[in-house]
């Protein structure tokens, strides 16, 4: 493997949503039976692929996880939605009996409002991280304004999980800052929760408007012969700052696609970026999935 490639592949983390939840709205299969999990991990260890990201919200995802061949693995947790600042210890030591683990790569908030509405139990989540369970430890964003605010703080926090995709591209102007306080770039809805895969005449009302702009899109990838997985994650691989791209799956062939579209040379991440950036939707009722009717 060249090593340009496989420094891009490393890039990629394994999102776990799916092995607890039947979740996305292309997502046909429901949860992912054990048996594929560890063929998703056997490949993603293959080509040097090592985080994993997570969530006690994820139905049994955590529980899954501790039951694959997980070794070697760097996980990444979301705390509860709603969790008080006494209860993060006892949740953090619930999260590594379930995985099998002994510590973890990062411990996130998995809503902005709870630290606001704790923020004692960031200081809780910063004890864990001084005595050596937690290595890293962040927030999982949806607005800027929420970056924005936890710079206003000043809080010294490692990892930001943002979601960022050919459509939603509000976050890129902060990415220069977040390398310089030394932040990992965690992305996630690379693929706008499955949208991109979807027929666009066949989406509801809601998505009405830009029906045309997502058939623009689909026209513009069959032009230029690639498929969609190599437009979305080169896209994003142009982007240098960010450290790992979350790829929700539901099954092997999934990863084998997205590895082989990271993988590609038929076109330049540059190209893409150049090609594909007008793209951009600032409308939050389609980039935001939790607004969609």
């Amino acid at each position: 493997m060249h090593s340009k490639n496989g420094y891009m592949i490393s890039k990629l983390s394994i999102g776990t949503a799916q092995f607890g939840l039947d979740y996305g709205i292309s997502n046909s299969r429901g949860i992912v039976r054990i048996k594929e999990i560890n063929q998703i991990l056997a490949t993603a260890k293959t080509y040097g692929i090592g985080m994993l990201d997570t969530a006690q919200a994820y139905g049994k995802s955590e529980e899954q996880i501790g039951l694959a061949n997980s070794d070697n693995f760097k996980i990444a947790t979301k705390i509860k939605p709603g969790i008080k600042s006494y209860e993060v210890n006892q949740f953090v030591k619930e999260s590594l009996s379930k995985l099998k683990k002994d510590n973890l790569y990062g411990v996130l908030f998995h809503n902005f409002d709870d630290y606001i509405k704790n923020p004692d139990s960031f200081e809780e989540i910063q004890n864990l991280k001084n005595t050596g369970i937690v290595e890293k430890i962040g927030f999982s964003i949806y607005l800027t304004e929420e970056l924005e605010e936890l710079f206003l703080r000043n809080l010294n926090f490692d990892i930001i999980q943002i979601p960022f995709n050919i459509f939603d591209q509000r976050f890129q102007p902060y990415f220069g800052e977040l390398k310089k306080r030394g932040i990992e770039i965690h992305v996630r809805s690379v693929f706008l929760q499955g949208l991109v895969y979807l027929d666009p005449d066949k989406l509801s009302s809601h998505f009405s408007k830009f029906i045309p702009f997502f058939k623009d899109f689909r026209d513009k990838t069959i032009e230029k012969e690639l498929t969609v997985e190599e437009v979305c994650l080169k896209f994003i691989l142009a982007h240098s700052e960010i450290d790992h791209i979350i790829l929700g799956l539901t099954n092997n062939n999934e990863l084998k696609k997205n590895i082989k579209a990271v993988s590609s040379t038929t076109v330049s991440q540059i190209e893409v970026f150049e090609s594909f950036r007008q793209y951009e939707i600032n409308d939050e009722e389609i980039i935001l999935p939790y607004n969609w009717k």
